[in-house]
């Protein structure tokens, strides 16, 4: 079966900027789907075979998933009893709105880098909770659109907050030293578009030493996180001025235009031409 396309513009109210609604999978297996959107879900009961990016997972009540706009999945049944689950999906609008304001203590790597979207289990007082607030915005009536996006904005920041930030700090408080500061000398211009050599010189470690701990503490290696330095720097000048797309990627240390492209639109969902009018239209709204 091939993935079906969903698309934001298909689905979302303008004004709610999002969507709302409750499934259950009872000996039927869904429909492969990827979308142009995020979305998170809940089980609030049950369990299920989650499939996702060609791996399965088996989901049990009260796991919470962030699922990113490339991600193909679907469910398949695990047991004679129903999963029931709660889904609440918005478009990269709010979510690159919410992103802008949590700031750039908000750790995107976290959530993008994993091959599986990231998942958490909640105690049953925590799922309880989250489920009531997710259904609170799907009663909303159609004439209170507004009131829905606020609240699901202001859910949405609270989310990313609690399970990325914190994730992030506590990771932070179990990282050894010098790998803190290797990192954090490592976002100045000057370090990052030199790439690996850079890298390597501050470090003072093998290259061998160096891969391990990176894969180990930060779950990349020295190459991926040297790249997604560059690129975060890409799509800040590709909106803060009009450069060329080719004059941005030797900027930032890609001298492969072909190479850039690709890595730009594996972290951002997009190419950067089209990132520089979304972002830009978007703030001007």
């Amino acid at each position: 079966m091939h993935n079906i396309l969903l698309r934001a513009r298909d689905l979302f109210d303008p004004v709610t900027d999002g969507q709302m609604h409750v499934t259950i999978i009872h000996k039927t297996t869904t429909r492969p789907h990827t979308h142009d959107f995020y979305e998170i879900f809940l089980i609030l009961a049950g369990a299920v075979e989650h499939c996702v990016n060609r791996r399965a997972e088996n989901l049990t009540e009260g796991t919470l998933v962030f699922m990113r706009p490339p991600d193909g999945h679907y469910f398949e049944p695990v047991q004679d009893d129903a999963c029931e689950l709660v889904n609440l999906a918005f478009p990269r609008r709010t979510f690159e709105r919410i992103r802008r304001f949590l700031g750039d203590g908000f750790p995107a790597e976290i959530l993008e880098r994993p091959v599986t979207p990231p998942s958490f289990k909640l105690s049953p007082a925590e799922s309880g909770d989250l489920g009531q607030r997710i259904l609170r915005i799907g009663r909303f009536g159609v004439g209170d659109s507004a009131g829905a996006r606020a609240h699901l904005r202001t859910l949405l920041a609270e989310l990313y907050l609690e399970f990325f930030v914190q994730t992030h700090r506590r990771l932070e408080r179990t990282t050894p030293a010098w790998i803190a500061r290797l990192c954090a000398e490592m976002k100045a211009p000057r370090h990052f578009t030199r790439g690996l050599p850079a890298l390597r010189d501050l470090a003072h470690k093998s290259p061998e030493h160096l891969c391990r701990s990176f894969r180990k503490h930060l779950g990349r290696t020295p190459t991926e996180f040297v790249n997604d330095l560059r690129l975060d720097y890409a799509a800040r000048l590709l909106v803060e001025n009009d450069d060329k797309i080719v004059a941005v990627a030797l900027e930032v240390g890609f001298e492969n235009l072909s190479h850039f492209y690709h890595e730009f639109r594996r972290r951002f969902g997009r190419s950067p031409a089209d990132y520089r009018r979304h972002v830009r239209r978007t703030e001007a709204t």
